[in-house]
């Protein structure tokens, strides 16, 4: 895959760089659900007699905050191994029932966030575990973290959200129940728009549901023009494909809100 130059990739993420985050998953753990917005529960798969994650339904507050398998005060059921902690994750399989944990987060905002952070196991073994993200049960990412993975990576994300859209972070056994302790922290930032490249240049620009932008060009970063029509927002990113022979380098590019 072509790469852009680094000083142009951090030009695009300057914006972002200082944003305070709206939500910390570490910093925002309370006994208290609700509290900053987080709520703690799991989905019952085994139960459900309606195939798919619904977050209507679906989603069953932690009853218990106690100790939890690792010693760490946790949400969680009591006998299963379904739990949530400030930094981790259980799910359940096996007994004849299967769980994932769900860590939920309430927007209080609405307009385009990122959403990033970082997934390791926390012991090496089993055949990994599963980390999903769904907003109003639309899933937006997914990744398997294998069995032997401790060292774990980072992950980053832009979407467009409501306020009141419920974000919900799910972690599930992906088979298998042993040594399925997921840990994982979550920031969610306000962001402006994405970038990928591609052999051309590719932008992706999260949107929220009918709000129009308007894409914008500089070869300066002092002088904008605008590139292709206005576009409406439809809750995915959207993108655009630009050559670099017909722009030229360095080229910047931002997203404007067109007012109503």
């Amino acid at each position: 895959m072509k790469r852009l130059p680094a000083g142009l990739i951090l030009a695009f993420f300057c914006a972002s760089a200082s944003a305070q985050p709206i939500a910390d998953s570490v910093s925002g753990f309370s006994n208290v659900q609700g509290a900053n917005n987080w709520h703690y529960g799991y989905y019952n798969v085994t139960a459900d007699t309606t195939p798919g994650y619904d977050p209507e339904h679906d989603f069953t507050p932690f009853p218990v905050f106690e100790p939890g398998n690792l010693g760490s005060p946790a949400w969680r059921i009591g006998s299963f191994w379904t739990e949530v902690t400030a930094t981790s994750a259980h799910p359940h399989a096996g007994d004849a029932q299967e769980h994932w944990a769900i860590r939920r987060w309430i927007s209080g905002t609405t307009g385009l966030v990122r959403i990033s952070g970082h997934l390791a196991k926390h012991s090496a073994g089993g055949n990994g575990v599963r980390f999903t993200v769904y907003i109003n049960g639309r899933k937006v990412f997914e990744r398997l973290v294998s069995g032997g993975d401790t060292a774990g990576s980072g992950y980053s994300f832009g979407v467009g959200l409501k306020e009141g859209d419920r974000v919900d972070f799910a972690v599930d056994a992906a088979g298998d129940i042993f040594y399925d302790t997921l840990v994982h922290s979550i920031q969610i930032e306000p962001a402006e728009w994405v970038m990928t490249s591609a052999t051309a240049i590719e932008i992706g620009t999260p949107t929220v549901p009918g709000t129009t932008y308007q894409l914008l060009r500089s070869p300066d970063l002092a002088n904008w023009s605008p590139v292709a029509a206005p576009f409406v927002g439809t809750g995915d990113t959207l993108y655009h494909l630009f050559s670099t022979r017909e722009f030229g380098t360095p080229g910047y590019f931002k997203a404007e809100v067109v007012p109503e």
